[in-house]
């Protein structure tokens, strides 16, 4: 059988593009979750003494056996525990940067029970990230996890439980103003 020059070409041309996009393996995400453990480690004990971390990455957890993509917990010895399924982690829109956004945003479910989404979003931007990026160019990092982890969320939205446009257009400008370093305002 012979097989098109065109038709070739562009086969190697679409695998080798999506080669150069494709984001962290398994490998690397176990890597990276237990670098953001050791980073994340002291400013959890700093900020609650009494716990411990622990990020449990499922590599095999699908949208349909966890469709949360990231939640928190604690173990029997309340430790606490972060837990992230691989199709969230492999995502198009999935970046280190932005995973430290998200894993910020379920510690803070931790740090302040009874918050509201918006707030959780809130605290990794103005405590967390700032706490584990220290010494980096913070604004461009912030700017860029928070692009991508709103892509992902509109992605996922649209997908499984559409918003509105005024929730959405309330997270972004939460976003925004938490960047920008304006308080804290509820607009849900």
């Amino acid at each position: 059988m012979r097989i098109d020059r065109v038709a070739y070409y562009f086969l190697i041309l679409s695998i080798s593009t999506l080669a150069a996009h494709a984001g962290p393996d398994d490998q690397e995400w176990k890597a990276y979750f237990q670098d953001f453990t050791l980073r994340a480690g002291p400013y959890v004990h700093t900020l609650n003494g009494k716990h411990s971390l622990t990020v449990e990455y499922l590599p095999h957890a699908s949208e349909i056996s966890f469709p949360q993509g990231a939640s928190q917990g604690r173990d029997s010895q309340n430790n606490w525990i972060l837990r992230v399924g691989g199709w969230f982690a492999k995502d198009d829109f999935m970046s280190r940067d932005a995973m430290d956004f998200v894993l910020c945003h379920e510690l803070s479910h931790l740090f302040n029970p009874g918050k509201n989404e918006i707030f959780h979003d809130y605290f990794a931007i103005t405590e967390c990230l700032p706490e584990l990026w220290r010494g980096e160019d913070i604004q461009a990092k912030l700017k860029e996890s928070t692009k991508r982890t709103m892509q992902n969320r509109r992605k996922f939205w649209n997908r499984n439980s559409p918003r509105s446009a005024a929730i959405v257009q309330c997270y972004e400008t939460n976003i925004h103003q938490a960047i920008e370093g304006f308080p804290f305002t509820d607009c849900l």
